[in-house]
């Protein structure tokens, strides 16, 4: 369970919190949205956290966690996957280091999500989740590259 938890918050400290740290641009607007982005990120891990023990506990099928449940972890999900790419598009980071959020975000949500649902039902929402962040990226990174 340790490792489990500890996991989590060490792909956030080393994927998207220290590249934004150093890397966001001086200005108010990016470093207000980078500031964002590290406390959207402890939240997720802390919301992670706190889920652990009962997704952990229902994929045997020793317990069962409400839908609702995830309902915050939700919001920080597209919080984090939002934040980076508004703060490429503003030139506040670049884009190699939005990649790196986006990523911790969804390894965050991804490894409890993975337990609590069946896998034809984890592929389906994944894929249908890759598509819209991969058009969503494209037109966010492509304009972050042009803009440099």
């Amino acid at each position: 369970m340790i490792t489990w938890c500890a996991t989590i918050w060490v792909f956030e400290l080393t994927w998207p919190a220290l590249p934004v740290a150093d890397g966001v641009r001086h200005r108010p607007v990016p470093l207000v949205l980078g500031g964002l982005l590290l406390v959207v990120g402890a939240l997720q891990c802390l919301a992670a956290n706190g889920l652990a023990r009962p997704a952990l506990d229902q994929y045997p099928g020793r317990g069962a966690l409400p839908a609702r449940a995830l309902r915050p972890s939700l919001v920080l999900l597209v919080l984090a996957l939002v934040l980076p790419m508004v703060l490429a598009l503003v030139g506040g980071i670049a884009p190699w280091t939005a990649r790196l959020a986006v990523g911790a975000a969804l390894l965050t949500f991804g490894l409890l999500y993975g337990l609590l649902v069946t896998v034809p039902v984890l592929l389906r929402r994944s894929a249908l989740l890759a598509a819209v962040l991969m058009a969503a990226s494209a037109l966010a990174f492509r304009t972050a590259w042009t803009s440099s």
